[in-house]
């Protein structure tokens, strides 16, 4: 998985579901297809809070 995957599947989800700001739990549900781990996870949940490419990303959750 590379980050721009990672940025699609998370704006495909905000599309979806639109009910505010999202939790690290519920990110791991949406990319739960064994080809990253929580800590490539974290990693790129890092990078898109240091950039504020996806708004509704709560910043609590890359500390």
């Amino acid at each position: 998985m590379d980050f721009q995957f990672f940025v699609e599947t998370i704006r495909r989800q905000e599309k979806k579901l639109k009910h505010g700001v999202y939790r690290l739990f519920e990110i791991y549900s949406w990319l739960e297809d064994g080809k990253a781990t929580k800590a490539r996870i974290r990693y790129f949940v890092k990078i898109e809070v240091d950039k504020q490419i996806l708004r509704r990303i709560h910043r609590g959750i890359a500390d």
